[in-house]
């Protein structure tokens, strides 16, 4: 992430991260209580995640929280952190100063709890009270407590001598802090400094210098050695704490937080000595690995199946319950050099990543085109509309605030805007599938929207790509605004069909797509002149389709109807 990144290229990162969780639920940011939560958060795993030590305490409640959003235990350097985050100020450009009597009102819970106790939890959530029941015993036995409030406004005037006074009183056993944008920001700039490549050289022990090596045949290409053993989960945390996301450069999914793994994380804390046995273990692959007994040296080490366990495994330790009865199986294949393409080392990744749920497309990540895309497929410039960029991996790191462009939405948009004949039903949950399915089988579309037997995409298939993924962004922003208009906001489930409806009319216009990418000009006049009148016709034929229609399918159906979708591509001459 730029150090030049300003505040609201800031807020927007953080407001695609929100808005993609409340998609899933059915909500937007105009629902506060639901905006806030998924704010508190995203800021509880940023800090949990890179803050070594720190681990989950309890589930982060939604309501009647009595003003604690998430509290963060390091039993063993005896330290504490709770904190109030506030998604004030998110939509806005700028950022005003927060109120200094919410933050000093959110320092006072301190004194509530130690005067009341329990009786100020009575009307709490059971999260709630997970999170504060504790709270005396640490005051008395000294733990480091910190109280931080988080906000996208800034930091109120005049507080840095109010703390200053106030922590002049040794009666008071805790820190206070504030984090505005800009300190939020500057936590979150460090958080994403890490390398996307793999380490070069990890040294590690295999336990009890028990392990099995074989040598592959001359026969197999892409393999030299396998190594299996197993490892200790102090040192695969130690490594993953090292690392980082480092480890998982090539993995298709990389660690996806605790609440995914929950499981796993208990059972190393509850059940360490029986953990060999309950786990699948790690599959790692490596340029070249070097063995003196037991002692592992590893070049281009990269975990391709097992990230969850690391993960997991670092935030049991994390929480202070030893873990020294963890043994984790482990598998290291010599591959020799790392090219993750289709082959051997794709087929490594695809048939060992069955432990966890895996997306579908995560199967692909790691293709050659893929890995060109994300390379080549992004917009900088402002001036040629919203900035976007590729992300292969659902977990990638972006470091600006640009739109995310996952492969399924751009196989979706490709397939809306390149293919003569759309169906309406592929673009659907049901129908999807098939856009990532090869031509191997029977309607199968990646290879033809993807072209992966090409090292790039010709210049016209990429201003598609550019046209389409613009337009898509001006369609969702078109439906962010509609607000009360909760009539015309009933299509907006079917924006792949206005990309398909708009590129017919660019065809019968003989406008292309190479046109309208060379001069945004041309572009935001097509788009301003068809977009609202292709959105309101849309919404006529689903109010026809409806008549005399019951049942909550509706609107599914008339998604899915080719003759329907036939008839809009005619009403749609009618407005050139």
């Amino acid at each position: 992430m730029s150090d030049q990144v300003s505040i609201k290229e800031f807020k927007s990162i953080i407001k695609s991260a929100i808005e993609e969780e409340l998609e899933e639920i059915g909500e937007s940011t105009s629902n506060t209580v639901k905006t806030g939560y998924f704010f508190a958060q995203w800021v509880h795993n940023l800090i949990e995640e890179y803050d070594g030590g720190y681990a989950e305490y309890a589930e982060i409640p939604e309501v009647k929280d009595k003003g604690v959003d998430f509290v963060l235990v390091d039993r063993q350097n005896k330290r504490v952190l709770i904190a109030q985050c506030k998604s004030v100020g998110l939509s806005s450009t700028g950022s005003k100063p927060a109120k200094k009597e919410d933050v000093m009102g959110f320092w006072s819970i301190h004194e509530l709890l130690m005067e009341e106790g329990s009786r100020y939890l009575e009307d709490a959530t059971e999260q709630a009270v997970q999170m504060l029941e504790e709270y005396t015993s640490w005051v008395k036995q000294g733990f480091e407590i910190t109280w931080r409030y988080i906000t996208l406004e800034k930091r109120p005037t005049g507080l840095d001598d109010q703390i200053s006074n106030l922590s002049s009183h040794k009666k008071i056993p805790f820190k206070r802090e504030v984090w505005g944008i800009s300190e939020l920001k500057d936590y979150f700039r460090q958080t994403v400094s890490l390398s996307d490549s793999p380490p070069e050289e990890i040294s590690i022990s295999l336990k009890d210098k028990q392990f099995y090596e074989k040598n592959a045949p001359k026969s197999k290409e892409n393999v030299n050695r396998t190594i299996i053993g197993s490892i200790g989960g102090n040192e695969l945390a130690n490594l993953y704490r090292k690392e980082k996301n480092s480890l998982f450069a090539y993995n298709i999914r990389q660690f996806l937080g605790k609440p995914n793994n929950k499981k796993i994380i208990e059972t190393a804390q509850e059940r360490g000595d029986q953990f060999f046995y309950f786990n699948n273990g790690i599959t790692a692959i490596c340029s070249k690995y070097e063995r003196s007994k037991n002692q592992i040296k590893a070049y281009d080490f990269q975990v391709i199946n097992g990230a969850q366990t690391v993960g997991s495994i670092t935030a049991a330790s994390n929480s202070g319950i030893p873990i020294n009865d963890v043994e984790v199986m482990i598998r290291i294949v010599e591959t020799g050099e790392l090219k993750t393409q289709r082959g051997f080392n794709r087929d490594i990744v695809t048939f060992n990543n069955t432990q966890n749920k895996v997306e579908t497309w995560d199967f692909v990540s790691n293709d050659d085109i893929q890995q060109y895309l994300g390379k080549t497929l992004r917009n900088d410039n402002k001036q040629l509309g919203y900035k976007f960029s590729y992300q292969r991996k659902r977990i990638e790191q972006q470091k600006q605030s640009y739109k995310k462009v996952r492969p399924e939405l751009l196989a979706k948009i490709m397939y809306s805007i390149t293919f003569d004949e759309f169906d309406p039903y592929i673009p659907t949950n049901e129908g999807k599938g098939k856009l990532v399915q090869t031509s191997e089988v029977e309607g199968g579309l990646y290879d033809e929207i993807f072209k992966p037997e090409l090292n790039k995409w010709t210049s016209e298939y990429l201003d598609a790509a550019h046209v389409g993924i613009q337009i898509f962004f001006k369609l969702k922003a078109y439906f962010a605004r509609l607000n009360s208009n909760e009539e015309l906001k009933k299509v907006q489930g079917l924006k792949f069909h206005h990309i398909a409806l708009m590129k017919h009319i660019l065809d019968k216009k003989e406008i292309s797509l190479t046109k309208l990418r060379k001069d945004p000009a041309v572009l935001n006049n097509f788009y301003d002149e068809y977009a609202e009148k292709v959105i309101k016709q849309t919404h006529i034929s689903l109010v026809n389709f409806s008549k005399d229609k019951e049942g909550t399918n509706v609107f599914r159906n008339f998604a899915r109807d080719k003759i329907e979708f036939e008839s809009m591509k005619s009403q749609a001459e009618l407005l050139l």
